[in-house]
């Protein structure tokens, strides 16, 4: 077997904290979306069962208000997504970078160092 390179257990360590890191963003981001859709869902319009006149423009003038809001926060759902995709491949990046380093730090059974 080749020698190791006596580096190769810093780097593990290094890449462990990286991933760790990575998945705690991504963790996060994943509650901080959870928590916008379920704010999102508040928008939803609610069906007019009223003929009355002035309980539909209330009703009209609320709704476009709620679709203002909902609109913001679709922009706000959009962004938190791209930066989920990014926070995702970054973790999958630590997560593969770390087992490469444990396959080359920890001999194979049967083998020892």
């Amino acid at each position: 077997m080749p020698n190791r390179d006596p580096r190769l257990p810093r780097l593990l360590q290094a890449a462990t904290l990286l991933r760790d890191h990575a998945t705690g963003r991504l963790s996060a981001a994943q509650a901080a979306r959870a928590d916008l859709l379920a704010r999102l869902a508040q928008f939803d319009p609610a069906p007019l069962d009223s003929a009355e006149a002035e309980l539909h423009r209330a009703a009209q003038r609320h709704a476009i208000w709620a679709e203002r809001h909902r609109q913001g926060l679709l922009q706000n759902l959009a962004r938190q997504e791209a930066a989920l995709r990014d926070l995702q491949q970054a973790a999958a990046r630590a997560q593969a970078r770390c087992q490469v380093l444990e396959k080359r730090t920890i001999p194979p059974r049967g083998q020892s160092s």
